[in-house]
């Protein structure tokens, strides 16, 4: 065989490895979290807890998760996943091959998931707690927060209470909320081929622009921030931008800005560095009155009595 073959079959053969590890990776994401449920409970409430520092909750067992509607999938630190192993609670490990993004948005490959239940406090019941079986959880070497993403959040009603400072969790919609604008699931990564995306986003009209689509993001960077641009945009402000020394961003502290057919001021920052999308709003701060995320609905809803 000629060296010319040789490296044709080569390369063939690279090809094919590489669409099989592709292959292996959507159908293992196809296969994610599809088997988690709900046992049946009296009312309507999932889960109750207050928004902190990086919008942190805790479960009984200690550990603090994250909520973050920015991460397409939930997470556990390899750690944690040991160490709930050791203290008896059920976790069961498997091998996978999964390439997908991070909670920080950036690409990863993992190669190990846990399957566990998930417990919230249930308000609604005294003494209680609402458990989701058999959620599934990405295990991140390097990690050292655990994540619930919208592969769990995506089939939940995400309610703010914003003078409560709380946010509650619901099966369905809480009375007295009307819509006034859509949430979309789509991105232009992996997922979106594969009907895979999870990640959500409402169309706003920021600086008197045409309406565009700007990722729902919490927690990490976006803690600080309601509504992130890329920072060439800062050229089309159409109110002052100054620098913030102390953050390193450029900030436009009083900017229009329309969603559905509400109008309400924001600052806006200018930044590269934030996050991995270029457009993104932090919902738990930009809205500054109570609201809803109907993800099931895929619509965001205002509390009518409350604004």
């Amino acid at each position: 065989m000629s060296n010319k073959r040789k490296i044709i079959l080569s390369v063939l053969c690279l090809l094919l490895v590489v669409a099989g590890a592709y292959a292996y990776s959507v159908w293992q994401l196809s296969r994610l979290n599809t088997s988690f449920y709900f046992m049946d409970t009296p009312g309507n409430l999932i889960g109750s807890f207050s928004v902190g520092e990086s919008n942190v909750i805790h479960q009984p067992s200690g550990n603090e998760v994250t909520f973050a509607l920015g991460s397409r999938h939930s997470f556990i630190a390899h750690d944690d996943a040991v160490r709930l192993k050791e203290l008896g609670y059920p976790v069961e490990f498997s091998n996978t091959l999964i390439l997908t993004t991070a909670p920080t948005g950036q690409y990863h490959i993992f190669t190990k998931k846990v399957k566990l239940d998930v417990t919230f406090i249930n308000p609604s019941l005294p003494d209680s707690t609402f458990v989701i079986h058999d959620v599934e959880l990405l295990v991140r070497p390097d990690g050292t927060r655990n994540v619930i993403g919208m592969d769990i959040l995506s089939k939940m009603v995400i309610e703010r209470l914003w003078p409560e400072n709380i946010v509650n969790l619901y099966k369905e919609v809480p009375p007295s909320y009307y819509e006034v604008s859509p949430i979309k699931f789509h991105d232009s990564t992996l997922g979106n081929y594969v009907r895979l995306n999870g990640r959500a986003s409402i169309p706003l009209s920021v600086n008197d622009e045409e309406p565009r689509d700007y990722y729902l993001v919490t927690a990490d960077k976006m803690w600080n921030y309601e509504i992130v641009q890329p920072k060439k945009n800062r050229l089309l402000a159409t109110t002052p931008v100054e620098w913030d020394s102390i953050k390193g961003v450029y900030v436009q502290g009083r900017c229009r800005v329309n969603f559905g057919n509400r109008l309400r001021y924001s600052s806006v920052v200018y930044s590269d560095d934030v996050h991995s999308a270029r457009y993104v709003i932090n919902p738990l701060r930009f809205f500054d009155q109570d609201f809803v995320l109907d993800m099931p609905g895929r619509r965001l809803m205002i509390h009518r009595t409350r604004e």
